[in-house]
């Protein structure tokens, strides 16, 4: 999205339910959501 805050919140809302119902731990999610969020911002101008 070329904004690290939209780029982390917009996906987190739309899998925490699925972390939730799958037994996985929120702090997966939440890794996730940093590494991507931080590889990816600079890739889209």
């Amino acid at each position: 999205m070329g904004v690290s805050y939209l780029a982390i919140l917009v996906p987190g809302q739309a899998f925490k339910d699925v972390y939730r119902e799958r037994g996985l731990a929120a702090k997966n999610l939440s890794r996730t959501l940093e590494d991507s969020g931080t590889v990816f911002v600079p890739l889209v101008p």
